[in-house]
């Protein structure tokens, strides 16, 4: 029955129910949901001290409830980290060898602002360019040069870091710009084949890098082609992540479009550590843990990957002059990050470096936030106990409850059944490095453990 207003006077009105009609056609298919958390090992990643732990242990706790939440945010944001961007914002991408373009007459040509001047440039803080943004930190580190050419200036590449020259260690090359373009052409010239990774809106296209087009130095182009303009005609904010020896040597774009200069990223995050942040024996430097680690804590931050291989705490030798993790805080102390992270490591042995880290650490006393990662290789608790102590003592950040997280018996090319994970992760007794999967996951698993100061 309805109550029924008519000429101001309220009445009833019975309806009478007829008979029941036909179903209707089945409705359309829901929308995805939204991708699952990745699944971890079995490893408590809450901080080790008996009054968390009880309240983990008792399901009746709010704050068990309260911690359940903060885990299930940071496995979902974890994810996210990894998620492509907007199907409108994803372009085919794709590799050549080729020296010719697809984009018809009079292509519009943007050379970073050292290439093609004519002559070499040895050390670069990328500030200069009037188009292109590079990435690191813009304007106060020297971390890029050109060579090849008859001049020494056809492409721009990644200096050797300091200390990197016994392993080849150079600072990524990563650089941004702004473009409307539906069609985009990046030419290269690499020292060997390298990956990268593009970077549109913020949102990664692909969850680790591809390879550039042929094993050996020499000429390649990447092509980004995206199926529509940008919403509304809106520019795309697009950045490369590549390996030291990309080559960057021009960026060209169809006749009636243009490129722009992105304005400054708010924060810098940047990483010390050995050749597990540096990337090794198939993983580079832009797909080791460390950058996948900065991206979960904020993905439109610029990030500094300081990692060097053979390094630690204590040691560490770049043809007799020591390299070790004290010979790079004056440079830092110089891009005065707004998050340090400090990782291990297993080359500094399992034995008491606490003196060590505490020194360091006072040579890094004016920077905002300090996390250090302890080693996540099992085998070391003497050395994981000297530094969580060190760390505590100078009142900066540890990162509990990850220490020894890869462990086991067996390894990637000789597995071991219910041995650990290390068969699925590390790759030999004679290679301790991970491969990519092992990247991905000690990234989620330190970002779940690491303290909420640091993700504010």
């Amino acid at each position: 029955m309805e109550l029924n207003l008519n000429g101001g006077r309220a009445s009833l009105r019975q309806y009478v129910t007829g008979p029941k009609g036909d179903q209707g056609p089945e409705g359309p298919e829901g929308p995805v949901g939204p991708i699952g958390p990745q699944g971890l090992p079995g490893v408590n990643g809450v901080a080790n001290d008996t009054a968390t732990a009880g309240y983990v242990n008792d399901p009746a706790s709010l704050t068990r409830a309260a911690l359940d939440a903060r885990f299930n945010w940071r496995r979902l944001w974890a994810a996210r980290a990894l998620q492509p961007p907007a199907s409108f914002d994803t372009p085919v991408i794709s590799v050549s060898a080729s020296s010719g373009t697809s984009l018809g007459a009079s292509p519009v040509v943007y050379k970073p602002a050292i290439v093609g001047i004519g002559s070499s440039t040895s050390s670069w803080n990328g500030a200069s360019d009037t188009n292109i943004r590079y990435g690191g930190a813009p304007g106060v580190a020297t971390f890029f040069s050109t060579a090849n050419g008859g001049s020494g200036d056809l492409a721009l590449y990644g200096n050797i870091k300091p200390g990197g020259g016994a392993q080849a260690a150079r600072w990524p090359v990563i650089y941004e710009f702004e473009t409307s373009a539906q069609s985009i052409e990046i030419w290269t010239f690499h020292l060997a084949q390298d990956v990268f990774l593009v970077e549109v809106n913020g949102a990664l296209v692909t969850p680790q890098g591809m390879a550039q087009a042929t094993s050996t130095a020499g000429s390649g182009r990447i092509d980004l082609t995206f199926n529509t303009p940008g919403p509304g005609g809106a520019r795309r904010r697009i950045r490369i992540f590549a390996g030291g020896g990309h080559g960057l040597s021009e960026i060209r774009v169809p006749a009636s479009n243009t490129i722009v200069k992105p304005g400054a990223r708010t924060n810098t995050i940047a990483v010390i550590g050995d050749s597990w942040v540096n990337g090794a024996t198939g993983v580079s430097s832009v797909d080791s843990f460390a950058p996948l680690l900065m991206r979960m804590i904020d993905p439109s931050a610029d990030y500094v990957l300081f990692g060097i291989g053979g390094t630690g705490w204590t040691v560490g030798s770049d043809g007799g002059s020591p390299n070790n993790y004290s010979t790079r805080t004056t440079l830092i102390n110089s891009i005065n990050p707004n998050l340090l992270l400090i990782y291990g490591s297993q080359n500094d042995g399992n034995s008491n470096i606490g003196s060590t880290v505490s020194s360091v650490l006072g040579s890094l006393s004016s920077l905002q936030k300090i996390v250090v990662i302890p080693t996540l290789l099992g085998g070391y608790p003497t050395q994981t106990a000297s530094v969580r102590s060190a760390v505590l003592g100078a009142g900066r950040t540890y990162v509990d409850g990850v220490a020894g997280l890869i462990s086991g018996s067996g390894y990637v090319n000789a597995p071991q059944v219910l041995a650990g994970n290390t068969s699925l992760f590390l790759l030999g007794s004679s290679d301790l490095h991970l491969n990519q999967r092992g990247h991905q996951m000690l990234a989620t698993a330190v970002f779940q453990a690491i303290p909420d100061v640091v993700a504010a």
